[in-house]
C-alpha cells in the first residue's frame, strides 16, 4: 500500500509535467498567431491581440510550474512570481487566497480567449481543457496523498502487532533449535527484516519533502521549467526565419 501511495504520486507529478509541455506545444505550435512575422502581428488588432494572449498562456504555465513545486514542498509563503507575470495578473496573484486554482482558471480564461479571437480551432480547444482538467485532477491526487496520512489506529495496531510477535517469536522455536544461542541471530534477522519493512513503508508513505528518497520535485520542476523555456525558444526561432 505504502509502495504504490509513493508510486501513484511519482506518476502524478510526472503526468502533470507533461500535460505542461503538451499545453506548451500546443499553445505555440499549433497557432497561426505564434508564426506570424513581427510587422504582420502588430498589423492587425485581433493578431495583436492573440499574440499577447499567447505570451499569458505561457507566463500562466511557468508560474504553475512554480507554485505546484511550492505546494508539494510545502513552502509556508507564496512564490515571487513578479518576473513571470505581467502587471494585472500580478496584482491578481497577490491578492488570491488560493493561488494554484486562480492560476488553473487563469489558464482555461486564455484558451477561451483564444477560442473567441480563433487563435484555437474548437477541436483544439476542446483539446486543451480536457489537458487542463486531467492536470488538476492529478494535482488533486498529489495533495490528497500530502494531506491525508495512514489512518492512526492501522498503524498502532501494525506496530504493536510486529512488537508482540518479534518479543515471543523465541519462544516459539526454541525447542526447535539445536542450540539456545542460535535464538539470537535468528531473532536478530527476523526484526531486521519485520522492521525494516516497516520503517521503509512509513518512507513511502511521506513522498514529499527534502529526503533523499523522497520525489524529487525541485528537479522535475527545473527541468519542465527549461522544457517550456525551450518551447518558446523555438516559436521565436519559426518567427526569425518566417516559417
Amino acid at each position: 500500500n505504502s509502495f504504490n501511495r509513493c508510486w501513484s504520486a511519482r506518476l502524478e507529478v510526472e503526468s502533470v509535467a507533461a500535460d505542461i509541455v503538451s499545453l506548451a506545444l500546443s499553445a505555440t505550435t499549433n497557432t497561426e498567431i505564434a508564426r506570424l512575422p513581427d510587422s504582420r502581428r502588430l498589423a492587425d488588432e485581433k493578431v495583436a491581440k492573440g499574440v499577447e494572449n499567447h505570451d499569458r498562456f505561457m507566463s500562466l504555465l511557468m508560474s504553475l510550474c512554480r507554485l505546484m513545486s511550492a505546494t508539494l514542498n510545502e513552502t509556508p509563503s507564496k512564490p515571487d512570481l513578479s518576473a513571470i507575470l505581467s502587471g494585472d495578473d500580478n496584482l491578481r496573484y497577490a491578492s488570491t487566497a488560493d493561488p494554484m486554482n486562480w492560476c488553473m482558471d487563469c489558464i482555461m480564461e486564455c484558451i477561451h480567449t483564444g477560442q473567441k479571437i480563433d487563435q484555437f480551432s474548437a477541436e483544439l480547444a476542446s483539446a486543451m481543457y480536457g489537458t487542463t482538467c486531467s492536470m488538476q485532477r492529478s494535482l488533486r491526487v498529489c495533495h490528497m496523498v500530502l494531506d491525508q496520512p495512514s489512518p492512526a489506529p492501522f498503524v498502532i495496531h501494525l506496530r504493536t502487532f510486529l512488537l508482540l510477535f518479534c518479543m515471543t517469536y523465541p519462544f516459539s522455536i526454541i525447542r526447535r533449535v539445536s542450540s539456545p544461542l542460535t535464538i539470537i541471530p535468528v531473532q536478530a534477522m527476523l526484526s531486521f527484516c519485520l522492521l525494516g519493512i516497516e520503517f521503509c513503508s512509513r518512507e513511502m508513505e511521506h513522498p514529499f519533502g527534502d529526503d533523499p528518497a523522497d520525489i524529487p520535485v525541485k528537479a522535475i520542476i527545473k527541468k519542465l521549467e527549461a522544457s517550456v523555456q525551450r518551447i518558446q525558444m523555438f516559436e521565436a526561432d519559426r518567427n526569425e526565419y518566417g516559417e
